[in-house]
């Protein structure tokens, strides 16, 4: 039998599982992860005890890539992994140095892991707690995960339990953030893009099967090639004339100014070199609306926006009163944003028009990878970004420190980050649940949206659950969806009641870190429910039998509730209509009428018996 990397009882700041090096499985050691990833990723460095130096060592290399020392260990049946730090200040790709060892007696962490240990009970670190040095570079090892060859390689019973860098932490790379460390040029960042390129001129048909469907990002080109914007938003002070100096815009640098006023704040910006950044929503009737006159949605995005059948969205957008997802972006060098998922389990298009972005995205993993989990780490971090990076030293620390080697971070399945230069004329797609963060490279005009895409069903659908209004999603399921989606909706909640909606897990959670949020409609203030959602006769035969009975409990489960609300005791009687009135009704107005009759209680059907035949509806033997 051989011998194994346990999980020891884990500390009070510990997670639920540790990542290890099996090489059996004993029902009776649960302790034992038994994982089928060919390649293991442990934060920190082998242990090189120096009586063994010279028998664990088995080569150290300069300048190496990642693949390439993993090719280099899989080659040599003496290698079991190999230890790199992830900072590198020589290149954006390689890195510094990479030790191959033969096994493994444990890992070192380096670092001030000494708080993690100290204020083990603690959630999180205190607020005003800083390291009192920059951290030691951060280290981490590949391991390969050949049973045969580890067998024999390994202490007995390796504690990794100090591993954990933060108690949320699932990944093996603690976030330090320095501001001593600079940013890379635009070249070296072109040099190390790996986002695959596209033609804007692909159907939207073939882009959904391509790359929506499989969620895959990608960067498409030519998309602004008639685009009046070209000439218009080809620089800011272009821009400057575009508007009267009395109109209103809302977030320029996170406040409110007229555009006068923004001239003269660019103007003392741009020689101070001060950071400045617009993110301006393009409502309707707005001034900055007139910008749609400028650029086209690129033609794989059009129509692909699944909230847009909701039944209020041209009213009221979604969620309600929260205004259309389109932004449009200025920014000047070394301002964007910190790591984040975008809002409301939508995708986003975005397209530069002028400058460069740089953009760092993390695959999705759904509960592993999350903001908190990207973000300046405070227990070994002398500064920290915010979400808004303002071009501050403090803030671009992030992108410094973290973002400049998000080439070196590999997650389980072969999964990587990111690392991608957005150059005039390009428009990137974004999949929902992907970590990410944008760094302005120099002056910058880019268009955004975001959408909700079918192919992102069973996320989308628990956002309407949680976001939307009541009626939202029984119009939705019973007049929208097709069978394959009501079956893809019943797994995410059935029945939906409202505690059910209450209870379940928000996207944002799972991918930002924070509690369900609920509803986004103003809590306080209550407004009179709309009726529920009615289907036609043609609609309701075409269900299936168990979407009729399920349509059936819905109605009733509506009434039931509105009989609360309105405080009916069924003592009053409805308005009684005649044979011939009745038949004179449409579908939709015969549903609707035995709504109505249905909210008084029992009785209704004794008095007009031809609308409970009509429907099938037996008759109370109390009121026969």
């Amino acid at each position: 039998m051989g011998t194994s990397i346990q999980r020891h009882p884990e500390p009070a700041y510990s997670v639920r599982r540790m990542l290890s090096v099996p090489l059996y499985y004993n029902k009776d050691h649960p302790e034992v992860y038994v994982s089928k990833k060919p390649w293991l990723i442990q934060r920190g460095a082998v242990k090189i005890p120096a009586s063994s130096l010279s028998s664990t060592v088995l080569r150290t290399a300069v300048d190496m890539d990642i693949l390439e020392a993993r090719e280099w260990c899989l080659q040599n049946t003496q290698c079991v992994a190999f230890s790199f730090p992830l900072q590198s200040e020589r290149s954006l790709k390689l890195v510094d140095q990479v030790v191959f060892v033969s096994k493994i007696a444990g890992f070192e962490y380096g670092g001030d892991d000494s708080y993690m240990k100290r204020h083990h009970e603690d959630e999180e670190p205190a607020p005003d707690y800083v390291p009192t040095h920059e951290p030691d570079p951060e280290w981490v090892t590949h391991i390969v995960h050949d049973r045969a060859r580890l067998t024999n390689r390994l202490e007995r019973n390796i504690d990794i339990s100090e591993g954990k860098w933060a108690p949320h932490a699932k990944s093996p790379y603690r976030p330090c953030c320095t501001a001593n460390a600079t940013l890379p040029s635009i070249e070296e960042l072109q040099a190390v893009d790996n986002l695959k390129r596209i033609s804007c001129n692909i159907s939207r048909a073939e882009f959904y099967e391509l790359y929506e469907k499989p969620r895959i990002p990608v960067m498409l080109l030519g998309c602004t090639d008639d685009w009046p914007a070209k000439e218009k938003w080809k620089d800011i002070p272009t821009l400057l004339e575009r508007f009267d100096n009395d109109t209103h815009w809302e977030s320029i640098s996170q406040r409110e100014m007229k555009w006068g006023e923004f001239k003269e704040f660019y103007k003392e910006a741009h020689e101070k070199k001060l950071g400045i950044r617009i993110f301006q929503k393009l409502n309707p009737g707005f001034p900055a609306d007139i910008l749609k006159q400028d650029y086209k949605i690129p033609l794989p995005f059009r129509g692909s926006d699944f909230y847009e059948k909701l039944p209020h969205f041209a009213k009221h957008h979604f969620p309600k009163d929260f205004g259309p997802l389109h932004y449009w972006i200025v920014g000047s060098y070394a301002t964007g944003t910190g790591p984040h998922a975008d809002p409301l389990t939508t995708d986003a298009w975005s397209t530069l028009v002028s400058g460069h972005k740089w953009w760092i995205i993390y695959p999705k993993v759904k509960h592993v990878l999350s903001e908190v989990e990207t973000q300046c780490h405070r227990a070994c971090s002398t500064s920290m970004t915010d979400f808004h990076v303002t071009g501050k030293r403090d803030e671009v620390s992030w992108y410094a420190s973290v973002a400049k080697h998000a080439n070196k971070f590999h997650y389980g399945n072969d999964q990587h980050a990111y690392f991608v230069l957005q150059n005039p004329g390009e428009t990137i797609f974004l999949p929902f649940g992907m970590i990410h963060s944008v760094m302005n490279m120099d002056e910058t005009i880019a268009i955004t949206e975001k959408v909700a895409s079918e192919a992102n069903f069973e996320e989308v659908w628990r956002e309407i659950l949680v976001s939307g209004e009541e009626e939202d999603w029984p119009h939705m399921y019973y007049k929208i969806l097709t069978k394959e989606q009501r079956e893809m909706a019943r797994r995410v909640l059935w029945p939906i009641t409202r505690e059910g909606v209450e209870s379940l897990v928000s996207n944002e959670a799972m991918y930002v870190g924070s509690k369900n949020t609920g509803n986004y409609a103003d809590e306080e203030e209550e407004e009179e429910e709309d009726g529920p959602t009615i289907l036609s006769d043609e609609e309701f035969q075409a269900l299936s039998d168990e979407d009729k009975a399920d349509y059936m409990a819905y109605r009733e489960d509506y009434d039931k509730r509105r009989r609360e609300r309105e405080g009916e005791e069924g003592d009053e009687d409805p308005v009684v209509l005649d044979e011939t009135e009745f038949a004179d009704l449409s579908n939709e107005e015969k549903l609707e009428y035995r709504e109505y009759c249905e909210s008084f209680g029992d009785g209704w059907q004794s008095v007009m018996p031809y609308v409970a035949e009509y429907f099938g509806v037996d008759i109370p033997l109390e009121s026969r």
